[in-house]
């Protein structure tokens, strides 16, 4: 008998593990004979011996191995995991997460084969798991041998495995020791496939030597006198041959062995100088010309995407669009960059730093999903005034198959089958005993297991099933014609349309595409964009802990009197006759209305049932729901396992770094959501009475817009205010995480001291003191926090008697200039905050525009082109261009489009960008065959019924001036009023000088809300007889009889009897005789 021990190392394997009692990894070092990493066994590669296979009942382990041991140098220890066999299916990596003692003992671990055996002894020590958020590894990597997996042991997360980097920098020249030395330390670090070098100012000598250094080929394009230069170094293992040079390009083509198909790479170094920066746009679209393949160009193009990727004065305009208009010709899209955001600074002091992201890849779709998880880094290095980049390559099939226990969720496309609603009902109505809770947590269990096994046995893959039904279609086609065949072929239509509406449904309910029709086709793009979305690898280290399970609640346990006194002039706002309304029993009827006022492709809660499952069964399901819901909210009986929640984490910038970069989503039990949703309903009609008016979230008729336009004017007022000696400060404070940090005692004061009802208060305590949460980490649920987390070093007696804490990093205050620099020092350094000189945005928006209107809204087309740029891609039908553009591109300017007037130069740059998108062809030249004007009429009339964007943004301006009208008791409206129209009204207002630009944006508008403007006759006393609109006629609204007897400001009022009629003679002996019959 042979013992064999196998191993399978990779180079980047983040481990997540949890466990209800701790989060505690055994680590291991391998002594034994034989090193893990021995090269036998690679990704990719089959195991055909029947030699290799394992004990089924063994136990796994996660493993380190030194770094002398690994081809990757990433570290004094790199992480490893053994390989367990499983029987004709994929080898699976997988790690024990059992809580072990802080000891250091010595164990074995044999795996058994046929032959001699050798022992393995490995030295087990406690250490803390680092915790990694990671996308899955996928690919196949075959066992012929035999074995099966342990229950309950836990899959490892693993990133793909690298199988290229790409190194390129500008290092501006090799002639010094210390820029040969960074590079040599970069080579020696990273290990890069491809080494791209630009400005080497150097001979081909150098070139020789860095080859013969790092064992490398490489190609050098020899400087011209002290400047340019160009280098293209690879590793020997590398396919690579080079197409074609210059100073400004190296092309070469690399065939893959790691079962990708072949693809270019392209290092380029745009023209220093301006004037001939369109030689090279005018390379890169040749070298475009040339070939299909996927396609990847890096380096310094020397020239910047948006404003925003330079500080300092703003580049000229012309320069970035033709920058954009280059990248869009040659179909490449930007990859992206983290790490340094701008790649290249002129080392001077500030105020004179310049940074400027100048250095990049750019790549195809087809090479993006080659390589969807790839991932480009600027590093920092001495040397250059240059950052490198790194380009970590990482394909998303051929290697090792993570298999994982997946998440149950109810797809919507289920609903479509009758089989499905028969198993639900046979499901659903099976005998339950209990309390109503109870009852309906077996019953949804029930449903879970069964609904899994039914799709597992009976639906099946849809795109496989699609894919199948296409291939008998095309067979059925090339026989013979007959009736027979006929009727084959038609059934098989009907069928694959009806999978294909399946499909449809199922990418909808995945992009909560809440704006498709049914019926609607998704375009391809959308689904691409899903799937390189969940391509990314967010590979990031957000710490170290030495345990996470049950985390103990901590909090600031404030005392009654830290809350009276923080409370104690609340005033009382919850009058009796608003209780005795929410504390009315709850009845059916509320129940039907929270669940059919529901998105129906709402992501589920841990029960996996989304709110389209019980929209479609609850003729079904529906008597046992309001049964529970009701013993809930009237007699206060509840489980806790209903309040169980999943916490999903949202990147919010493109390359997040840390956990602050990470937006938390709780999705809860639909059932929780319906309870919660009718108190909130019962709630809404008192919510503008108990919510303060400088408040707009969750009050019906009060828009975020008026805060942004109040905070605007504040600001306005601030900035002007140079004179007098009353200074003024205004504070942007910003909460830590305001709900999980507050404090269930103080929520119960706060609503107490409102004058809320006790019974009201104890629904909502249930309701959110109950809660327990689980991290969703890349499909896999992780942790268990119970209720809230940790609130420390509270400061003030507002933070230690409610938990919430000032986030003092966000926070700031800005003075008005009459404040002496001095007491703007001591004010801000008493406040803990940052002074600033004014407050750059507010909810997004600028909080102050300066004379420079263009420069403030250059943002909106950097933003609108880059959303263009993530789709233009061959397989976008034009009816797909036009779909996106009516329906996510117009509405990105609208947030901004309804406080400010912009500028018309954004507006038709913003068209002009819609423009090229829509006649863009790779294959064609791109040509507008109709202006934007005629694409803008409607579709009667020969157009697309798109909207013409300055026109547009007068529409949203009068419609805020609408508001201001109708609503005058606001707080906008008067805040405006008493800044700028005291006398008068709004229509009579004017813009004078020294206004803020949102007022004067409102104004310009203002012409369209007169223009339709018509007095509705009541009191009459305020409408003038010659100048305003009241008259029922078209057009104008107006009295077409010139002025006599009568004043020109006289009202309608005298036109009127004793009696409150029309004063007939009056009118006869005034008006024209056209107007008599009115």
């Amino acid at each position: 008998m042979r013992r064999t021990v196998l191993g399978y190392g990779l180079p980047q394997v983040a481990g997540v593990f949890g466990a209800q009692e701790g989060l505690l990894s055994r680590h291991r070092r391998i002594e034994g004979p034989n090193p893990i990493w021995r090269g036998d066994l690679r990704s990719g590669e089959e195991i055909r011996s029947p030699t290799h296979s394992c004990d089924g009942d063994m136990q796994i382990y996660q493993k380190s191995i030194p770094t002398h041991t690994s081809p990757n140098n990433l570290g004094s220890y790199v992480p490893a995991t053994a390989l367990r066999t499983l029987d004709g299916t994929n080898v699976e990596l997988i790690a024990s997460t059992e809580a072990v003692d802080e000891e250091v003992h010595n164990s074995e671990m044999i795996l058994e084969s046929q032959g001699d055996g050798i022992p393995v002894v490995l030295e087990e020590t406690l250490v803390p798991v680092p915790i990694h958020f990671a996308a899955r590894a996928r690919g196949l990597l075959v066992n012929r041998g035999r074995g099966r997996r342990r229950a309950g042991q836990r899959a490892l997360l693993a990133s793909p495995p690298v199988i290229m980097k790409i190194l390129a920098w500008n290092c501006q020249g090799l002639g010094s020791s210390w820029t040969v030395r960074v590079l040599n330390e970069l080579i020696r670090l990273h290990n890069p496939g491809l080494v791209f070098l630009s400005e080497t100012k150097c001979k081909r000598r150098k070139c020789e030597i860095l080859k013969e250094k790092h064992n490398l080929f490489g190609i050098n394009v020899d400087s011209n006198g002290k400047g340019g230069g160009l280098m293209l170094l690879w590793r020997k293992d590398v396919n690579l041959i080079v197409h074609s040079f210059s100073s400004s390009h190296i092309d070469a083509g690399i065939s893959s062995e790691a079962g990708t198909n072949g693809w270019r790479f392209t290092g380029v170094y745009g023209q220093p100088e301006v004037a001939r920066r369109d030689d090279t746009w005018r390379l890169l679209r040749h070298l475009s010309s040339l070939s299909s393949r996927p396609w990847i160009c890096a380096s310094d193009f020397n020239e910047v995407l948006k404003q925003d990727e330079k500080t300092g004065a703003p580049r000229p305009r012309k320069q970035i669009e033709d920058f954009r208009s280059c990248l869009a010709d040659c179909q490449l899209m930007d990859l992206g960059c983290s790490g340094y955001r701008f790649t290249w600074c002129n080392q001077r002091e500030a105020p004179n730093t310049v940074r400027v992201r100048l250095d990049r890849a750019c790549a195809t779709l087809d090479w993006r999903n080659l390589f969807p998880t790839a991932q480009v880094v600027a590093l920092s290095a001495k040397g250059s005034d240059h950052n490198p980049l790194l380009i970590a390559l990482k394909v998303a099939t051929g290697f090792v198959s993570m298999q994982r226990r997946k998440l149950f969720r109810f797809e919507a496309m289920w609903a479509r089958s009758a089989e499905c609603e028969a198993l639900v009902q046979d499901l659903w109505g099976r005998d339950c005993h209990g309390a109503a809770g109870t009852r309906v947590m077996h019953r949804i269990q029930r449903i879970r297991a069964g609904l899994m096994e039914w799709d597992k046995l009976k639906f099946g893959n849809v795109r496989r099933r699609i894919k199948e039904l296409e291939t008998l279609l095309l067979n059925c086609s090339k026989d013979p014609i007959s009736d027979d065949n006929g009727f084959v072929r038609s059934r098989l239509r009907n069928e694959l349309e009806e999978l294909l509406t399946w499909e449809e449904i199922l990418w909808k309910q995945r992009g909560k595409a809440q704006w498709l029709c049914e019926g609607d086709r998704i375009p391809l793009i959308s689904i691409q964009g899903l799937v390189l979305e969940n391509e990314k690898t967010l590979f990031l280290v957000l710490g170290v802990v030495t345990a996470i399970g049950v985390i103990p609640r901590k909090t600031s346990n404030p005392s009654e009197e830290a809350i009276d006194k923080v409370l104690g002039g609340m005033p009382a706002k919850v009058t009796d006759d608003m209780n005795e309304a929410l504390i009315q029993p709850f009845v059916s009827e509320e129940v039907k209305l929270a669940i059919s006022h529901m998105y129906p492709y709402k992501s589920p809660g841990p029960d996996g049932l989304s709110p389209v499952f019980y929209q479609n069964y609850w003729h079904i399901v529906g008597p046992e729901i309001i049964s529970f819901v009701l013993d809930f909210l009237n007699h206060g009986h509840f489980d806790v396992a209903f309040n169980y929640t999943f916490i999903v984490l949202i990147p919010k910038c493109d390359s997040p770094e840390n956990m602050s970069h990470f937006r938390p989503i709780s999705l809860c039990n639909i059932t929780y959501k319906i309870a919660s949703k009718m108190l909130a309903n019962r709630l809404k009609p008192f919510l503008p009475h108990i919510i303060s008016e400088t408040q707009s979230a969750f009050v019906p008729g009060r828009l975020i817009t008026d805060n942004i336009l109040v905070a605007y004017e504040l600001n306005h007022f601030l900035a002007h205010k140079t004179w007098g000696s009353k200074g003024h400060a205004a504070i942007k404070l910003d909460l830590s995480k305001a709900y999980d940090r507050v404090e269930w005692i103080f929520l119960e004061s706060v609503l107490a001291k409102l004058g809320f009802h006790h019974r009201f208060i104890s629904l909502i305590n249930l309701c959110v003191s109950t809660v327990s949460y689980l991290f969703i980490i890349d499909g896999q649920k992780f942790g268990y926090v119970c209720c809230y987390g940790v609130c420390e070093s509270d400061s003030s007696d507002f933070e230690a008697a409610s938990g919430l804490m000032a986030n003092l990093n966000k926070s700031s205050v800005a003075f008005s200039p009459n404040v002496p620099n001095t007491l703007q020092e001591d004010l801000a350094g008493r406040l803990g905050i940052r002074a600033v000189s004014r407050h750059e945005k507010y909810l997004g928006l600028p909080a102050l525009v300066g004379r420079s209107k263009k420069e403030v809204f250059q943002s909106l087309t950097d933003k609108v082109w880059m959303r263009l740029q993530s789709w233009r891609c061959k397989n976008l039908s034009q009816a797909g261009k036009v779909v996106l553009i009516k329906y996510v591109v117009i509405a990105m300017p609208t947030f901004v489009m309804g406080c400010f007037l912009i500028p018309t130069t954004i507006c038709r740059q913003l068209e002009g960008l819609m423009a090229d998108f829509i006649w863009h062809n790779k294959d064609s030249r791109k040509v507008h065959w109709l202006s934007w004007q005629k694409l803008c009429a409607s579709k009667k009339e020969g157009g697309l019924g798109f909207r013409m964007l300055g026109a547009f943004n007068r529409v949203m301006l009068a419609k805020q001036l609408w508001r201001i009208l109708m609503n005058p008791d606001s707080l906008l409206s008067r805040l405006l009023k008493h800044k700028y129209f005291p006398s008068t009204d709004v229509l009579s207002a004017v813009a004078g000088q020294g206004s803020s630009f949102t007022w004067r944006s409102m104004i310009e508008a203002r012409d369209l809300i007169v223009a339709g403007l018509r007095w509705q006759v009541g009191s009459c006393r305020n409408i003038r007889i010659w100048k305003d609109g009241w008259i029922p006629r078209p057009l104008t609204f107006r009295v077409l009889t010139t002025p006599n007897s009568m004043s020109e400001e006289a009202t309608v009022d005298v036109l009127l009897g004793e009696n409150g009629d029309w004063n007939v003679e009056l009118i006869r002996n005034v008006f024209c005789v056209m107007m008599r019959p009115l």
